[in-house]
Formats: structure tokens, sequence, C-alpha cells
């Protein structure tokens, strides 16, 4: 088996013991057969995640890179409604592209509290040159990558995987995903309403779906449970409470509280992209309930943030330090319409710029998941080109973003062999907090395809060892 030194080098930049697992591979012929992953290829635990046998190994520098690249440009996302709107609804209306009377009603009970505690995830590509860049950020908890915490004591027991760590003697730090999420909501929760004058030390939760299925949910909902008493216990013997997966229409307004099963719902969590009853978003505003994410979600996953940081990376609006942070984590993206803009300091008519650069630029839809819409110049004929400049000229509703090449990295495909990938990384953020993330890859090698579990990419755990 041949390696390629490019491979290596992004292997190196991202641990040593990523290194050794390559020559791991050449030396183990049974690590390319998928059929010695199966406990992690048809693992149903998360129905949504499609598992890439090999896991992939960081170390804590690598590691500190991403958390303080998502964490930095979280922090940007959230403030933006603020810091560039002053919450008004009439200005953002005419930005998103959103009725005034929608966006007055995405925008009730939302605060700067509100907003400290959204939960996303930032999509990253660590390119050729290095450097870390967001291509998206997610403020949904309806996203990929939720079950990763339940695959990692399959993937370290797939005996492939477990002689691989014995050999190198590999030690693996415990990803902790769900904990972090549930410690952020546990102390916002005591935050918002006091340990005992509210609730008498019970904080409930509650994950909203528009269909929870028992089938695929059912162990998930078992391990949910065990996980945050175990975390209440451990934050103090006073607390107790319990955190309940189910459909959003067995939860019950009671005009003063949200309740299910005769139970009071201090947090929900919502699964369903935004929508929420309006009637929830007025215990929200009143302070009786803790919501994550709501309807804000619509406009906090618009990748038009991303291009108001870009085109403010030099705007005093922000500090040294965010513009910076903007400069080094924020590809060129702009809002897609006629006239003039920037691209490194110099003026250009946007339009022209995006025909004559075609293969530096990729044109995204501002609204939709799965990688739908997506446009890569490297890999569209000009004449489609072309026209898809301007169908989003005359839309109104796409971004154009500079293309950021990814490190290649080799990982299984097929039956029985590997190949190098390109990949991107996902990174997920609870209330400014890192919580880990995955790897994610096309199992073919097909440029011309976004790199999404829409497009049938799969994901890769992400294991950080010491070295």
């Amino acid at each position: 088996m041949k390696i390629s030194n490019d491979v290596y080098e992004a292997h190196q930049e991202l641990s040593t013991c990523s290194v050794n697992f390559l020559e791991f591979i050449k030396d183990n012929p049974g690590s390319v057969d998928r059929s010695n992953f199966q406990a992690i290829v048809s693992d149903k635990t998360y129905a949504y995640f499609r598992s890439q046998p090999w896991p992939t190994f960081i170390n804590k520098v690598t590691k500190k890179e991403m958390e303080e690249a998502a964490v930095k440009v979280y922090n940007l996302i959230i403030g933006i409604p603020e810091r560039l709107f002053n919450f008004d609804h009439c200005k953002m209306s005419s930005y998103y592209q959103v009725s005034e009377t929608e966006m007055e009603l995405i925008l009730h009970g939302v605060n700067a509290h509100h907003m400290s505690g959204l939960l996303g995830r930032g999509d990253f590509v660590l390119s050729l040159s290095g450097e870390l860049k967001c291509l998206e950020f997610n403020m949904s908890p309806s996203l990929g990558g939720w079950g990763i915490d339940f695959l990692e004591s399959i993937y370290l027991n797939t005996p492939v995987i477990a002689k691989f760590l014995k050999e190198y003697k590999v030690k693996v730090r415990k990803n902790h995903l769900f904990q972090t999420l549930m410690e952020c909501l546990i102390e916002r929760a005591l935050e918002r309403f006091g340990q005992e004058t509210w609730f008498n030390g019970e904080i409930n939760i509650a994950i909203g779906f528009s269909e929870y299925v028992e089938s695929i949910l059912g162990r998930l909902n078992d391990r949910l449970r065990g996980l945050y008493k175990h975390i209440l216990r451990q934050k103090s013997n006073a607390l107790n409470g319990d955190i309940f997966l189910c459909n959003f229409e067995h939860l019950r307004w009671s005009g003063h509280s949200l309740t299910l099963q005769d139970k009071r719902i201090h947090v929900l969590i919502e699964m369903r992209y935004g929508e929420i009853p309006f009637t929830f978003m007025e215990l929200v505003r009143t302070g009786n309930l803790l919501l994550c994410n709501g309807p804000i979600t619509q406009i906090m996953s618009n990748k038009l943030n991303l291009a108001l940081l870009s085109q403010h990376q030099t705007s005093d609006i922000y500090s040294v330090e965010e513009r910076e942070t903007i400069r080094k984590y924020i590809p060129w993206t702009r809002k897609i319409m006629p006239g003039e803009t920037t691209y490194k300091a110099k003026k250009v008519k946007l339009e022209d710029f995006m025909i004559s650069n075609q293969e530096r630029l990729v044109i995204k839809p501002t609204r939709g998941f799965g990688g739908k819409g997506v446009s890569l110049g490297v890999n569209t004929p000009p004449n489609q080109w072309k026209q898809d400049v301007e169908t989003a000229l005359r839309e109104r509703n796409r971004v154009v973003q500079e293309y950021v090449p990814s490190n290649w990295y080799l990982y299984q495909v097929g039956e029985q062999g590997c190949a190098s990938r390109e990949a991107v990384w996902g990174y997920f953020i609870f209330s400014s907090r890192y919580a880990g993330g995955w790897v994610r890859m096309l199992p073919e090698a097909d440029n011309k395809r976004v790199i999404n579990a829409g497009q049938g990419a799969e994901e890769s755990i992400v294991l950080e060892v010491d070295e």
C-alpha cells in the first residue's frame, strides 16, 4: 500500500497517533476490510449517522486550535442581531428577506441572554495552507452528529481499533458532547430560576421532535436519562429531575408553564428547525421557560451571517482581536446582488468578478441544509455557472464564497480498500463551550458533490489522544 507524502503530512498535522494509524493499516491487511467493523457501520443508535469505519485521531494542540476557532466564530455570529441590527426587526427583515411580520415573530422573546444559550455546529475545512476556515455555522439543535458520543465505546471496542490502541499504547480522552450540553443547561436553569425558590431543586428537560420514533430514539432516551441523573448528582445532592424525548404534541401549555406527563418542563430543546408555537415563545419572554433554540434558528443558520462578518472584516464595529478572528477563520463571502463590493481591499463589480473567477468560488443558497443548490465553480461547466450567477443576482437569495480546498486524509472505502478523501470538520458549541465534533468525507472520490450527509457522506468519530 502506497500513501502519498501529502496525506502523511496532513495526518501529521492532526497527531503522531494519526500517522501511526497509517503505519498500522499498512501492516494489518484486515484493517481495510469493512466486514471487520460491522459493529460500527451497522449501529442504529443514531439513525442519521453514516459511520466511517476508521476513527480520526487528534492531539491536544490540534484540539485546542479547533476549539478556539469554533468558539470565536460562534461568539461573533450570536452577536450579529444585537451588534449589527440592535434587534431591529425592520432592518433584519430587509437584509434577510423575511417579511416584517415574520421577523417580529422570530424575535419575540429573544434577547442577548437567549442568544448566549444557542446550540450550534460550525463546519470547517482544514485547508491545504494549514488554516481552519468556517464554511458555514448552523445554529440549531436539529443537526447531524449528535449520537457520536454513544458510538465512542463501539469504536474503541472494535477488535481492529483495539489492537492498534494496545500496540501503540494510545490513551484516548473521553468525548463529552452530551455531558457538556447538559451541564450548560443545568447552569442556565439554576441561573434563571434559582435552585430553591422556583422548582425546589428540580430541573426537567424535554427534547421535542415533530415525530418521536421509539424504535430509533428509545435507546438514546434511556442512555440520556442515566447520564442526566448522574450529572445532576455530581452537581448537587439537592438537585433532581428528568430528561424526556417526546413529540411536540405531548407538551402542554398552561399559561405560566410547560408540562409533560404532569412534570413541569424548565428547559426545552426543539428538534424542529425552529418551529415553535407562539405560546411557548411567550413563556420564554416571561422567563418561565429556557429554550434551545427556537425561531431564531431561521436567522442564525442563514449563510448571510458569514457574509456580514466577511464584509465587516475591517469595520470599527469589531475590536482588533475580532477583526483578526474574521480574517483568520472566515473565507471571503458576499451576499449576491448587483453592484460593487471589495475583494482583498480592491473594488470589484460582483457579477464580473464571479464570472472571471469561477474556479475560485462557490455559490450557496442562504438557507437550507444537505448541500442542496450548491454550485462548485471548479466543477461546473462555464455556461451553467453563468446561468447560476444570473439566477443568484436576480433572486438575491444566495451567497458567493471563496472556495477552500481541503487537506486529503486516508479513510476506509468500499467493502475492502482505502483511499484519500477531502474532509469537513463539524464542531459543536453550546453556550460558547466546545463540546467535540466529527469529521465528514464522501465515500467515493467525487469532487462534484458537496461533502454533506445529504449527499451520502460518512462521518468519522474524532478521538483526542495524549501524546
